[in-house]
């Protein structure tokens, strides 16, 4: 039975896959397509390179109040999140957090808190973010840099990849972003 209704769900999709072949006009089909990166930057997003780490892995380089770091690309994350032990990096006051909340996270759970920062940028472009989330990343960092030999600043997560429309490219390397 289940078989039956496998093969008759397939031939549908294969007969619609025709119709939608056959009714294209000879004009559309034959158009080159415009790449991704032009259409985009047409749109108003910026193109930021990402490294592919030979773990499979993504980073993207973010400055934050004026000091660069590595963040892993994570779009599993629902935050963006700098390791709390990098907080000095980024000159932001470790003891004064806007907020603190307990969260669950890849290594249980874990005390989330949010602090203020003057500007968050990506390539040459700074963006209107005046706050950004910490917890402590050393057990990530640790497996991290055992098997790439690099540490990570934090994960670059959902909250900022949705708030700026973003797309990734995994095929050419690139994280698009919609500027404000």
């Amino acid at each position: 039975m289940r078989g039956r209704a496998f093969k008759f769900a397939a031939a549908i999709l294969y007969v619609a896959m025709l119709n939608g072949c056959a009714s294209q006009p000879a004009a559309q089909s034959a158009a080159v397509p415009q790449s991704l990166e032009r259409t985009l930057e047409s749109q108003g997003y910026i193109a930021l390179p990402l490294r592919r780490l030979r773990i499979g892995v993504e980073t993207v380089s973010l400055r934050i109040n004026g000091k660069t770091g590595l963040f892993v690309l994570d779009t599993g994350a629902s935050l963006t999140i700098i390791d709390r032990s990098r907080l000095g990096k980024f000159n932001i006051a470790q003891n004064a957090p806007l907020s603190s909340t307990n969260a669950i996270g890849a290594g249980g759970s874990v005390v989330v808190s949010s602090y203020p920062v003057r500007s968050i940028g990506f390539g040459s472009n700074e963006f209107d973010i005046k706050r950004i989330s910490s917890a402590d990343m050393s057990a990530v960092n640790a497996s991290f840099t055992k098997d790439t030999g690099l540490s990570v600043d934090g994960v670059l997560g959902h909250d900022v990849l949705s708030h700026f429309g973003a797309v990734i490219d995994l095929g050419q390397g690139r994280l698009f972003l919609r500027r404000p």
